[in-house]
């Protein structure tokens, strides 16, 4: 039976025994808690040098940002280097050039971590991500080769092994304090990657780089902003055919459990009823794909929790919208279409039907006589035509006038009188 997820939230308050539950348990609840919450119950837990590692790699940048650096320590030493590669792929980057701030504030911060994690760095971080990240802000003057066999006693002393020009008194300091360490106890890692530094050209060694922080990134379904625009590709309702999805296992079986990320929202309607019963892990992943498809189209933050939740939520919404398009009122089709059509052209589907409905609000606008329309006709318009795009719902003696987020058929519907009955009005007043 294939393993199950579950998006829906619930209270993860810290129980008096929480340390003393089954780690299988402590995990669900960190999984669903958020911030302080996670990193309380990571703390308390029995053994956070078990939970840490667990963590999505998105998760736990997630909870870092949110958290703050001096609580992120903790939770930064337990963390594997994947984990921490994956950190550094999304915080150090400006576009395709490593931006030499940000990783120096990151060597520094990990410069404060406990010895054997500093060690650690050294001997399972890809040797080029820190020499790229060292060869900002340094340059060898000479190595190795400076020394003959006269020379044999002194080459014993580390520190005399490569003369380095700092580009400043910050960089001295904390990449300083990583070589004493790594010279003396990763000596073999050390010279590999001061090696790489001298022997490599810094663009060239820079788009190697980049070249497998985009492989890494692509297995989560992060990728450019203009290659994930692909998600708003415009399809037609009508013509739209289901079940068209390949098995994704194989691929899913390698990739990290996405449940806590896909909890930062909630699914609602006909799309929370489908996944009621949970998800298999291969669906959960490819949900990611998506969401994270989203965040790159739309330049959605990944460190800050509130631009992901809203960008998760809508993409739950247009999900939804999908769902209640193909299948009406009939649950069991629903989840059928869920389980055996790709998410991305379910997405597709969901923001076409919306499209259409803007399109139409757009034009309106053009109307000769439209400053004529009365105010809440004009901000329905304005409402829809916005990103993202909300139903202003008037209201009337026995209910108040709201704005709602789109996610229901039923909306769409309301919609699509509402603009045919105003594009009725311009027409006569035309």
């Amino acid at each position: 039976m294939s393993k199950k997820n579950h998006i829906a939230n619930k209270s993860a308050a810290v129980p008096v025994a929480f340390h003393q539950m089954p780690l299988k348990e402590q995990l669900l609840q960190i999984h669903q808690a958020q911030g302080k919450e996670k990193y309380h119950l990571i703390i308390n837990s029995s053994k956070p040098e078990i939970v840490v590692p667990r963590l999505h790699p998105q998760e736990l940048y997630l909870t870092v940002n949110e958290i703050g650096a001096q609580d992120s320590l903790e939770l930064i030493s337990l963390a594997t280097p994947a984990q921490i590669t994956l950190i550094l792929d999304l915080d150090c980057w400006d576009l395709d050039t490593l931006n030499p701030e940000a990783a120096l504030n990151w060597l520094e911060f990990l410069s404060n971590c406990d010895e054997e994690k500093i060690r650690q760095l050294a001997r399972e971080t890809e040797p080029e991500i820190l020499a790229l990240m060292l060869g900002k802000h340094l340059t060898i003057i000479r190595g190795l080769e400076a020394y003959d066999d006269d020379d044999a006693e002194n080459a014993k002393r580390m520190e005399a092994i490569y003369d380095i020009e700092y580009k400043s008194d910050d960089a001295a300091k904390i990449l300083g304090s990583l070589f004493n360490i790594w010279q003396e106890r990763e000596q073999n890692h050390y010279l590999q990657i001061m090696e790489i530094i001298r022997s490599e050209s810094m663009s060239i060694l820079e788009e190697e780089v980049y070249q497998r922080r985009s492989d890494r990134l692509l297995d989560l379904g992060i990728v450019p902003t203009m290659d994930a625009r692909v998600i708003y590709t415009r399809t037609n309702p009508q013509t739209f055919v289901v079940g068209d999805k390949q098995d994704f296992r194989l691929e899913a079986d390698n990739l990290p459990n996405p449940l806590a990320l896909l909890k930062s929202a909630t699914p609602h309607h006909f799309l929370a009823a489908v996944l009621e019963e949970g998800i298999p892990h291969e669906l959960a992943c490819e949900m990611l794909h998506l969401v994270n498809r989203k965040f790159s189209a739309d330049q959605i933050d990944l460190s800050s929790t509130t631009e992901v939740r809203e960008a998760m939520q809508q993409t739950y919404d247009i999900l939804n919208l999908a769902l209640e398009y193909l299948a009406g009122k009939d649950l069991n089709q629903a989840t059928e279409i869920f389980h055996t059509t790709w998410l991305q052209r379910l997405f597709q589907l969901g923001h076409s039907l919306i499209s259409r409905e803007q399109e139409r609000a757009a034009a309106i606008k053009k109307y000769s006589h439209v400053g004529l329309m009365d105010e809440s006709a004009t901000l329905f318009i304005d409402l829809l035509t916005q990103q993202p795009p909300r139903h202003y719902c008037e209201g009337c003696d026995a209910c108040p006038s709201e704005i709602r987020a789109i996610n229901t058929i039923e909306q769409i519907h309301h919609i699509d009188e509402r603009l045919t009955q105003l594009e009725r009005i311009l027409d006569r007043l035309n």
